[in-house]
């Protein structure tokens, strides 16, 4: 199961392509897309929806594939696209159109990584991945704090301590 289409890649891809570029090859690098989307969100999101275990729902999926997952995983395998086309032309900074494909994708992948911005399925439903967090009173009777990893609102590992030699 894949986070993106070969339309959608093919979107992002010049109108004319080699013949080299096959469609077994665009659904390669969709799949590779796929699982670099896995890779880089890390443990934040440790979801399974079907049989390939990915951490998302996929395209074919009910609720669909979230839009900036499907984006992420689009640039990035239109970069490997643009990559086997071998396109020369450079920006002002010298990044061929694959490198600049690519990074667009990472960058979104990196806002999801670092909570920036939540996935949020068709329906609505907010993923909210595992997310470091403090907790602290601001009471000056209660000055212990509680840290830890919490998914979907419920503590999952804690270091408790307090405030009183400070």
């Amino acid at each position: 199961m894949a986070y993106t289409t070969s339309t959608l890649v093919g979107y992002e891809l010049p109108d004319t392509t080699p013949a080299s570029l096959t469609s077994a090859k665009i659904t390669a690098y969709i799949a590779s897309a796929t699982a670099d989307v896995d890779a880089y969100v890390g443990d934040r999101y440790s979801l399974s929806y079907n049989s390939n275990a990915n951490k998302f729902p996929a395209t074919g999926d009910s609720p669909a594939t979230p839009q900036v997952i499907q984006d992420a995983a689009t640039y990035l395998a239109a970069a490997r696209c643009l990559k086997e086309i071998g396109q020369e032309t450079q920006d002002a900074a010298g990044k061929t159109p694959d490198e600049l494909m690519r990074k667009k994708g990472l960058e979104i992948l990196e806002t999801i990584r670092e909570g920036t911005i939540n996935v949020i399925l068709s329906d609505g439903t907010n993923l909210r991945g595992r997310n470091p967090g403090l907790s602290i009173s601001t009471l000056n009777y209660d000055r212990n704090f509680t840290t830890g990893d919490y998914t979907d609102g419920s503590l999952v590992s804690t270091y408790s301590g307090t405030l009183d030699g400070f």
